[in-house]
């Protein structure tokens, strides 16, 4: 038995750096992300894009005389099977070691399974950050049945392996870790099983040179192992297998006009990232990022991961491109529902429709329209209750235009270059769902934004 964890409550917690090398999720019914900067995984977010609970799982390689801090040294290689195939292989290389994680999201649970080789005179440590709650204060954690598990109220996270975990321990960030606890020791020697209430770490070392490593996540503790020890009896490469399929079912349709095969490579991998960012629980809900801006500086539940209308109808104009209709019209279905009463958008909001920032941006209110009308053009029929989106959007954007309370870039109000021509568009656009009178108001004053661009936006000392 250990004992309970010292230097409670720990440091002020914060998230990952915002600098990523990668996203995943499975298209199935599983409702998790996961993000990898620097080699690990950082943030990886349940139920809802919106939602970040863990914020990191770091790799670690202990042997006699040395430990190394894989983050730390950064040497690593990411590869797929296909630019559209987001199953993520990194690939840490030094003098005596090699060591590949691939990152294989449960199309069918809440699960997050890593599958690692060692090569060299070392063993894999992991440590994992729990941030439950969207924060990483009040977390409990403990080790139970050669298990580590955290908690709150209202979630809970399962680590749990296909191999003997040793060394588990929990602890509090900055004291009791096992961050701490390799930088004093060189080795894993802690043995806590329970720290309360804090900002948390649970740490651990894998008794052999390679097997599968799973994150289960879920209301309870139990339902999250449950999770975790399903999907590791069901077989990684069964879940290996789905994953592929389904992600072959969704890119293999893209098509991409390119001069060059490797801009088209590039082109499908970006569309694919795009994919990634959508909510399973709210369809269409695409989020602009899932990360937070200087994450690794605050623990603030705001970030990236939040729907922006404009970021979102943007890539629902790449989606378009790569002709996936289907997921443009899960997009402006998204909106359509999520659209205020006046008839303007959120600044920004969770994946639910939960406003958090509530600035109001004109072109978040044009580019709803210019995507229902580049919809229309394509052929495709409407959706029940486009006309009454377009007509509000219209009345919103002429009562409160050509000035904008924030710029595209969320600081500075008046009449910016990029609102004005997205609202003039969007003005001119929208004809087809107007009434005859309605049009001709929406083109005149179009026509008279139009006329006045040169007075109102202009630029210094340059050839303009």
């Amino acid at each position: 038995m250990g004992e309970a964890a010292f230097g409670a409550p720990g440091i002020a917690p914060t998230w990952a750096s915002s600098d990523k090398d990668f996203v995943t999720s499975a298209l199935g019914n599983s409702r998790l992300w996961v993000t990898i900067g620097h080699g690990i995984i950082n943030e990886v977010y349940w139920p809802s894009t919106g939602r970040p609970q863990i914020r990191d799982l770091s790799f670690y390689l202990i042997g006699d005389s040395r430990w190394i801090d894989l983050k730390r040294v950064r040497q690593y290689e990411l590869s797929k099977p296909k630019p559209y195939l987001p199953l993520l292989t990194i690939a840490h290389t030094g003098d005596d070691y090699r060591l590949t994680v691939e990152v294989l999201p449960d199309p069918l649970r809440d699960v997050l399974l890593l599958r690692y080789e060692v090569e060299g005179p070392y063993r894999l440590g992991i440590i994992a950050a729990p941030h439950l709650g969207t924060s990483g204060y009040d977390n409990t954690a403990w080790i139970e049945d050669g298990e580590a598990y955290a908690a709150i109220d209202i979630g809970a996270m399962c680590l749990t392996a296909d191999v003997r975990m040793d060394d588990l321990s929990v602890g509090y960030v900055g004291a009791s870790d096992g961050w701490q606890d390799l930088a004093r020791n060189g080795r894993f020697t802690f043995n806590f099983d329970r720290a309360e209430s804090g900002n948390v770490a649970l740490s651990a070392s894998l008794a052999d040179r390679q097997g599968v490593i799973a994150l289960g996540l879920a209301p309870q503790a139990k339902s999250a192992r449950t999770l975790a020890r399903s999907a590791l009896a069901a077989g990684y490469a069964t879940i290996r297998e789905g994953f592929l399929d389904e992600w072959e079912a969704w890119g293999s349709k893209l098509t991409l006009p390119s001069p060059e095969p490797g801009l088209a490579s590039e082109a499908l991998m970006s569309a694919t990232v795009l994919k990634c960012h959508e909510d399973r629980m709210y369809a269409g809900a695409l989020v602009a990022s899932m990360s937070t801006p200087w994450g690794n500086q605050t623990n603030t539940l705001g970030g990236y991961h939040l729907v922006w209308p404009r970021d979102a109808t943007l890539a629902a104009f790449a989606l378009l491109a790569a002709n996936e209709i289907a997921d443009a019209r899960h997009i402006l279905a998204h909106m359509m529902a999520v659209q205020l009463p006046d008839g303007h958008w959120p600044q920004n909001y969770f994946p639910s429709g939960q406003p958090f920032w509530t600035g109001i941006q004109l072109d978040e209110t044009g580019f709803p329209i210019l995507l229902a009308a580049k919809l229309r053009e394509i052929g495709e029929d409407d959706a029940p209750g486009v006309r009454e989106m377009v007509r509000a959007a219209v009345g919103s954007i002429a009562r409160h235009g050509p000035s904008s309370d924030q710029d595209r870039w969320e600081e500075n109000p008046g009449i910016s270059a990029f609102t004005v021509a997205v609202v003039i568009a969007a003005l001119a656009a929208a004809g087809p769902w107007l009434d005859d009178g309605e049009r001709d108001y929406a083109l005149d004053l179009a026509d008279d934004w139009n006329e006045r661009i040169e007075q109102w936006c202009y630029v210094a000392d340059t050839p303009m």
